[in-house]
């Protein structure tokens, strides 16, 4: 029980330190993603609710880490909170009311995902589902001027690799198998390229986007035979080194 209690004044003091940073992020933006303007009616209801919705999705992450992997998901929940304020912040600067009500329905469908996972899944599901409300959609990317060319660009190539893949079984059973592998790494290549937009570092994502396009244009190159096993070394690699630490990815 005095364990729970020091957790959570140590999770009180972080929130402190979180709201200072995004305040003063707010500041320099010209607007307190807490404060919304009066008339905003539709926008403040929407927050309301996202508000109890992402507490609650919060609140079972950190709940559900077993003790020695509890301090990870404060951090990590600390994070997602700073990153959500930030946004929100951008999209009250924006003056755009329907702007902020998009944002603030996105975190509530992504609170809905971490609280419908189950206690294992919390932590993984926050950040898939977090990182994707401030990532590119990719079905904007038919559009006639794509908001973001690059990760157009690299969502096209990618997903040729991937159908390119899944066209060299032989057989429907091995097509199926295929896909299962492809999906596999579809869903890795999603969450490293969301977790960098939610970082909101650009050439850190310039980079993601362009190692991304380089493996896909290895599967594309490849014979068939080896379309497979390129798309697993070359894919699994800017994964692996997407969810490095800053420090070791210079070492």
């Amino acid at each position: 029980m005095a364990g729970r209690k020091i957790l959570l004044l140590l999770l009180l003091c972080a929130m402190d330190r979180v709201a200072v940073v995004v305040l003063a992020v707010a500041g320099q933006q010209g607007a307190d993603p807490r404060a919304l303007p009066a008339e905003w009616a539709t926008a403040i209801k929407y927050k309301a609710t996202m508000d109890v919705k992402t507490r609650q999705a919060f609140d079972g992450v950190v709940a559900a880490a077993p003790a020695e992997k509890r301090s990870e998901a404060v951090e990590a929940v600390l994070q997602q909170q700073l990153n959500m304020d930030v946004s929100l912040g951008k999209a009250t600067a924006s003056g755009d009311e329907n702007n902020f009500v998009s944002v603030a329905g996105a975190y509530e469908k992504a609170a809905d995902a971490v609280i419908a996972a189950s206690p294992a899944n919390k932590l993984g599901t926050m950040a898939f589902a977090f990182n994707g409300v401030v990532a590119p959609d990719p079905g904007r990317c038919t559009a006639a001027a794509a908001a973001d060319k690059p990760f157009c660009e690299t969502y096209a190539k990618t997903e040729k690799a991937f159908a390119g893949v899944i066209a060299t079984g032989d057989s429907p059973r091995t097509r199926l198998g295929f896909t299962d592998v492809v999906l596999k790494q579809r869903l890795a290549t999603d969450a490293a390229i969301n977790k960098a937009y939610a970082e909101g570092d650009k050439d850190k994502i310039a980079k993601i986007l362009a190692a991304y396009a380089q493996a896909a244009d290895a599967v594309a190159a490849a014979a068939p035979p080896e379309k497979l096993r390129v798309m697993e070394q070359t894919f699994s690699a800017v994964a692996a080194a997407a969810h490095q630490p800053a420090a070791a990815a210079k070492a």
